[in-house]
C-alpha cells in the first residue's frame, strides 16, 4: 500500500486519517529490500539463473512470456517486461538495475523463494528555482503544485532538494516527494577517477560515477575532482548518500589584487595615497596606502598587501621575468594549464578587462584563451603563474556566466559613495530586488528590460547595461518533463485590433536545466506575479515572453510578461 501519513492516524501503518494513493498484490512471501549498489552487475556475477545482491545469490523464477519484471517509480517509467518467457530475461533486467547511485529496489520473492519481481525508486537532485504560496520550481522538473505533492515545509528559492516522480512520467501529472539533500563537508584527502571522493578521510562514491551537477543552490560547482581539489574544503551534495554535486567553499585564492584606481601620494600626512582594488574574490575595496609599503602602486598594477583597509602595506608585485606585457595568439592553454607557456598555480587568479570592467576569475576554470597583442600583466612565483591580467575586452572562454536580467521599477535620484556622484535604480531581477548605482550621468529608463553583469559594490558605468535582451515570442506550449519551448515569432498587424499569427513562425528549442525565468509587469513597470511559463493570449495576441539562448540555441532565460495587457518590452 502507497500512502502518506495524515494528522491523527496511526504511525507506520495505513488508516482512515491518511491519503491512499495505491494498492498493489505482490502475491509472494518475501521482499527483498535493497539499493542499486548491493547488486552485482551481469558482467561482475555471470553465473545463469542466478543474480547476487548484497553478497547473498538468489534463483530467479523463470517469468511467463510478457510477465512485467521491473517497475519503476510505480509507472512513471515503462515497465520492462519478459518477451520471450526465459530466465535469462530476468537476470538481464533484474542485473541493469546495478549502479552506484542510491535508487531502492524492491524484489519480490515467489513462494519458492525465487525473485520474480523488482519495483525500483528514483531519486534525483535539483535547485528551487521558484516557489510562491502555490507552486515550487525545481531545476530538471519543472513546476509542481505544493498541496498535491509530498514537499517539505519551509521550501525556499535556492534550496538544493532531492525528488523522486511517481506514478506518470510528466511532472504534472505525476506524484512528487522532494526532501531537502543531505549534505557533508569537509576537505579533500583524495579522489578516484570520478568514482569516488575522500572527505576527511571518509570515502564518498560519486553518483553514477559521471560528472557532477554543476549549477547547484545559486552557486557554481564542479563537474569533477582534479589534483587541484586537494586541500580544498568542499561541500557536497548527496542524493541517498552518493555525491551529485560538489561545491567548494575554501578561499584559496591567494592575498592578488589588481589596483582600478589611485589617488593621492604616499606618505602624505592630510591626502594619502588610496587604492581602490579588486580582489581574487572579485570583491571591491578601497584600502589607505601605508608610508612604508613596497614600490608606487598605480592603476594596473597587481599588488599584495597585509594590515588593515585603513593603513594598508602594500607590495606591487614584480612582472615574472622574461614573461610578455603583450600577449601572444596563445596566452592560456586548457590543456597544458600554461600561461605563456608557464604552469598556473591550482589557486592563480586571472583578472579580465571585460569591456565596461575587470573581473577576477581562476584560471584553471577558464577554456583556451587564443589572443594576441593584449596588454597583459604576468606574475610567477617558484616557478608558476599565481597571478595574471589582460585586457582582453570581452568574457573569457570557458566563465560562467553571472548575468543578472532585470526590469528598472524606479528612480531613486542621485546619490554620493566614495566621493563619486551616481544616479541610483531599483531593478526587479532574476536575483530579486537590486538597487545599481550608474556614475557620470549615465540614465536607465524605468520599464525597459536590461542585461548586466553584477560588480561586488553595486556601482557600474552606463555601458554596463544591455537593453537588446532577447527575441519577443509567443509561447504557445512548454513541456516542462521534456524541456522544450514552443514558441512564434512574426505577428502581423501594425495595432492590438490587427495582431494576427496566422503566417507566423513556429519554433521548438530546448530549455536549459538551470532555466532562469523573471517575472515582470510591463504595463505598471513593477514585478510580475509567478504565473509560470504560460502560453500566450489567444485573444489579444500579446508577444507574452523574451528568450534568451546560448551558443548552442538552448534557451537559458525566459522574460514572462504577467499583465496580459501588452507586449513584452524588448
Amino acid at each position: 500500500v502507497i500512502y502518506k501519513e495524515g494528522t491523527g492516524g496511526t504511525d507506520g501503518k495505513p488508516d482512515a486519517k491518511d491519503t491512499i494513493y495505491g494498492v498493489y498484490n505482490a502475491g509472494t512471501t518475501d521482499v527483498l529490500k535493497v539499493t542499486s549498489n548491493d547488486i552485482k552487475s551481469a558482467k561482475d556475477y555471470a553465473t545463469a539463473g542466478k543474480i547476487k545482491v548484497d553478497g547473498t545469490e538468489y534463483e530467479l523464477a523463470t517469468p511467463d512470456k510478457g510477465q512485467v519484471l521491473v517497475v519503476t517509480d510505480f509507472g512513471a517509467v515503462a515497465d520492462v517486461t519478459a518477451a520471450t518467457g526465459d530466465v535469462a530475461e530476468a537476470k538481464t533486467a533484474f542485473s541493469a538495475l546495478s549502479g552506484a547511485n542510491g535508487n531502492t529496489v524492491k524484489f519480490i520473492l515467489n513462494e519458492d523463494g525465487k525473485v520474480s519481481k523488482a519495483y525500483v525508486q528514483t531519486y534525483e537532485l535539483g535547485t528551487v528555482t521558484a516557489v510562491n504560496s502555490e507552486k515550487v520550481s525545481i531545476s530538471g522538473l519543472g513546476s509542481i503544485k505544493i498541496a498535491d505533492n509530498d514537499v517539505y515545509e519551509g521550501i525556499a528559492k535556492n534550496d538544493v532538494v532531492v525528488y523522486n516522480k511517481l506514478y506518470n512520467k510528466t511532472a504534472a501529472d505525476a506524484y512528487v516527494v522532494v526532501t531537502k539533500a543531505e549534505t557533508v563537508s569537509g576537505t579533500v584527502n583524495g579522489y578516484k577517477n570520478q568514482e569516488n571522493v575522500t572527505l576527511d578521510g571518509t570515502v564518498y562514491k560519486i553518483y553514477n560515477g559521471a560528472d557532477m551537477i554543476e549549477n547547484v543552490g545559486g552557486e557554481s560547482g564542479v563537474k569533477k575532482f582534479g589534483d587541484s581539489s586537494f586541500g580544498e574544503t568542499y561541500t557536497l551534495y548527496l542524493v541517498n548518500g552518493y555525491v551529485r554535486a560538489a561545491v567548494q567553499t575554501s578561499e584559496s585564492a591567494s592575498n592578488y589584487s589588481l589596483v582600478l584606481d589611485a589617488t593621492s601620494s604616499k606618505g602624505s600626512t592630510f591626502n594619502p595615497l588610496k587604492l581602490q582594488v579588486l580582489a581574487a574574490d572579485g570583491t571591491k575595496s578601497i584600502i589607505t596606502v601605508d608610508k612604508d609599503s613596497t614600490g608606487d602602486p598605480v592603476k594596473g598594477d597587481i599588488i599584495t598587501y597585509t594590515g588593515t583597509a585603513d593603513k594598508a602595506l602594500v607590495k606591487v608585485e614584480a612582472l615574472g621575468k622574461d614573461m610578455p606585457t603583450s600577449s601572444t595568439d596563445k596566452f592560456y592553454n586548457k590543456t597544458s594549464k600554461t600561461v605563456e607557456g608557464v604552469v598556473t598555480a591550482g589557486d592563480a587568479v586571472l583578472f579580465v578587462n571585460v569591456g565596461t570592467e575587470y573581473k577576477a576569475y581562476n584560471i584553471r576554470s577558464l577554456g583556451d584563451i587564443d589572443t594576441a597583442k593584449k596588454d597583459c600583466k604576468i606574475i610567477v612565483k617558484d616557478g608558476k603563474v599565481v597571478a595574471a591580467s589582460i585586457d582582453l575586452g570581452t568574457t573569457p572562454s570557458g566563465a560562467t556566466s553571472t548575468a543578472i536580467y532585470g526590469m528598472v521599477t524606479a528612480d531613486n535620484g542621485t546619490v554620493k559613495i566614495d566621493e563619486t556622484v551616481y544616479t541610483s535604480y531599483t531593478m526587479w531581477t532574476t536575483d530579486g530586488e537590486k538597487t545599481v548605482n550608474v556614475k557620470d550621468g549615465g540614465k536607465l529608463t524605468v520599464g525597459t528590460i536590461y542585461k548586466y553583469e553584477p560588480t561586488a559594490d553595486d556601482t557600474y558605468a552606463v555601458g554596463a547595461f544591455d537593453s537588446k535582451v532577447g527575441t519577443q515570442v509567443a509561447i504557445k506550449s512548454y513541456d516542462e518533463s521534456d524541456k522544450l519551448l514552443t514558441y512564434m515569432t512574426g505577428r502581423t498587424g501594425d495595432k492590438p485590433e490587427n495582431f494576427s499569427f496566422a503566417t507566423a513562425k513556429t519554433e521548438t528549442k530546448a530549455v536549459a536545466d538551470d532555466l532562469t525565468v523573471l517575472y515582470v509587469n510591463c504595463k505598471d513597470n513593477t514585478a510580475g506575479d509567478e504565473i509560470g511559463i504560460n502560453s500566450y493570449d489567444e485573444v489579444n495576441k500579446w508577444y507574452n515572453a523574451l528568450i534568451v539562448t546560448n551558443d548552442d540555441g538552448v534557451i537559458t532565460h525566459i522574460v514572462i510578461e504577467t499583465s496580459g495587457e501588452v507586449d513584452v518590452k524588448a
